[in-house]
């Protein structure tokens, strides 16, 4: 009797909410509706925040997590437990000096292939319980009230960039707290400093990420398991794996002290076969700022991710997803319309997605609907191919043949024919990141295979432009040993080195290095394929080199900076 007493109780304290708050209740009563036998358990948390005035903020919190529930949902099973030991092992075989495939090649002997059909999926709206999700509002209103920074944050903010309690399809421990006491003194700093501006949140980004995500602090890598969805806040802090590990990692420590952020992401990179993802904050001002990797936070504007190819970018959110597309782009076409005469005969779907090569894929990056069997997209970056499909389970139907947009919104289709035609093809250049880690990179040479006594004959200034880039060698002493040297936090990328003496003549002898491992080591400078690389474990002090047999005069280097990793 007690039990249904309260519950009588509970539902009419939200009945007389809901009259009052017009806006939001049909899209709330869908959720709730959606919850099922979960639903009590939301409305445990509305009735909560409802019943004082003074938690109205709190209510409205409420409103919204429980509103944008439906659109969130996660996996569960024995195989991605399994799985997401993959990040500690990684962090702790690179700590090691070992190939972050060794980890790779751990995990899939233990555990076989990963297979995301044996997982089971969940929905938040049935699954998340009132002290979980009251946990989760109390601790994002304890840091936004208590930080200095926190009275630059409006209320529309704090929702969507402090007050999620999940970043992607993770699963959902409770992580707040735990990351609120082990990484809060990290701001002592700060928040007693009289020169530093305390009221800025991106002071407080700043100090966190110098602090947590130097070089030595991070072991990226593109070797982790295909399809594990993201690995939530336990795994995040090993700070091993891609950029989209990194970035989590980054916005569970931002956020549970305070600290607005974001992750945005390009689908597919418009000069390579894979995303990328990296975090968003903001000054006190509203200037937008990224950061990725281990580096520091840098201004958008007029960066490099501004000039990098792509085709679109968005905003992770717990809403909806934002279309930023035209602040990480000097250039784009508001609209492209794809004439009906392309389309393929057949039935209309209702939705048709613009599609993005990626390796034996087509990815989606967007998506319209049929108008007046019109198809239009709006923001797209141009200078891509790309082709239309529609969504079918397990699969994508094609709707057109391949197309390449160009920049000024000319169409050019690729049609097949029954005819044959040779064609040569070149390897795509990688991303700028990579030509970026090469100025400051020398080329030495020595006499003593430790490099103890060396010389310096050559120094990489400038990112390269070509494929092939030429060091031209006025030393006329003879060297046993010349080695490329890598810059400080470049991982020693090169894709390939070759040695000539003033004859043209190629000079041949043994490899060495400072890592071993049979993806990147440092053979794959010598074997002759812009498509292997070395790179190397430390972002620092690694080198490449040849060992000749004997002294020789080397009149000219040619380099390759690094070709895009894969992933396994």
């Amino acid at each position: 009797m007690k039990n249904f007493i309260v519950h009588i109780v509970t539902i009419a304290a939200y009945s007389i909410v809901m009259i009052q708050c017009s806006g939001p209740v049909s899209r709330l009563e869908r959720a709730l509706q959606a919850a099922g036998s979960n639903r009590h358990e939301l409305e445990q948390v509305l009735y909560r925040y409802s019943s004082d005035p003074a938690d109205s903020l709190k209510y409205r919190a409420a409103v919204f997590l429980i509103e944008n529930m439906p659109g969130h949902s996660y996996y569960e099973g024995e195989q991605l437990d399994r799985y997401l030991e993959y990040y500690p092992v990684l962090r702790t075989m690179m700590q090691a000096g070992k190939a972050p495939q060794a980890a790779a090649d751990s995990i899939i002997g233990k555990y076989g292939i990963f297979d995301s059909s044996k997982l089971k999926l969940l929905y938040d709206v049935a699954t998340v319980d009132s002290a979980y999700l009251c946990n989760n509002i109390e601790w994002a209103f304890k840091v936004w009230h208590e930080q200095p920074w926190g009275k630059n944050i409006p209320f529309e903010d704090f929702c969507e960039y402090l007050l999620p309690y999940r970043v992607g399809n993770e699963t959902l421990p409770e992580w707040r707290e735990k990351y609120y006491k082990k990484y809060n003194e990290l701001l002592d700093t700060l928040r007693t400093s009289q020169k530093t501006d305390k009221e800025d949140p991106l002071q407080a980004a700043l100090c966190i990420i110098n602090s947590l995500l130097q070089p030595d602090q991070i072991y990226f890598t593109t070797t982790v398991p295909a399809d594990l969805p993201h690995v939530g806040p336990d795994m995040a802090e090993a700070k091993s794996g891609t950029c989209r590990e990194m970035s989590d990692f980054v916005l569970y420590v931002c956020r549970a002290l305070g600290i607005p952020c974001a992750v945005d992401y390009m689908p597919v990179r418009g000069n390579d076969n894979v995303g990328h993802f990296w975090v968003t904050l903001w000054d006190k001002t509203g200037e937008l700022y990224f950061q990725e990797f281990g580096e520091s936070p840098q201004i958008l504007k007029d960066s490099h991710i501004i000039r990098a190819p792509k085709a679109k970018v968005y905003r992770s959110m717990y809403g909806s997803d934002l279309d930023m597309t035209e602040k990480y782009s000097d250039h784009f076409l508001k609209s492209i319309e794809i004439p009906s005469s392309a389309i393929y005969s057949g039935r209309k779907p209702e939705t048709i997605y613009l599609c993005m090569h990626s390796r034996s894929d087509w990815i989606p990056v967007d998506s319209t609907y049929y108008r007046r069997n019109r198809i239009e997209f709006n923001n797209i970056c141009g200078g891509n191919v790309f082709r239309l499909a529609s969504k079918h389970p397990g699969k994508i139907r094609f709707r057109s043949d391949p197309f390449y947009l160009g920049t000024n919104g000319d169409l050019h289709f690729f049609k097949k024919n029954k005819g044959k035609q040779n064609i040569t093809v070149f390897a795509k250049f990688p991303p700028a990141i990579f030509n970026s880690r090469m100025p400051g990179g020398v080329f030495e040479g020595s006499n003593d295979i430790s490099f103890r006594q060396k010389d310096t004959l050559f120094v990489i200034d400038n990112k390269p432009v070509r494929l092939f880039s030429t060091a031209n060698i006025t030393d006329t002493a003879k060297y046993r040993y010349i080695r490329y040297f890598g810059p400080n936090n470049g991982y020693c990328n090169v894709a390939e080195l070759a040695f000539y003496d003033k004859y043209g003549k190629k000079l041949q002898g043994k490899p060495v290095g400072t890592s071993w491992e049979k993806t990147h080591d440092y053979h794959k400078a010598f074997d002759g394929t812009t498509l292997t690389s070395f790179d190397d474990f430390k972002p620092s002090g690694g080198w490449a080199g040849m060992d000749f047999g004997k002294a020789v005069t080397v009149s000219e280097i040619i380099y390759i900076h690094q070709e895009i990793t894969t992933t396994m």
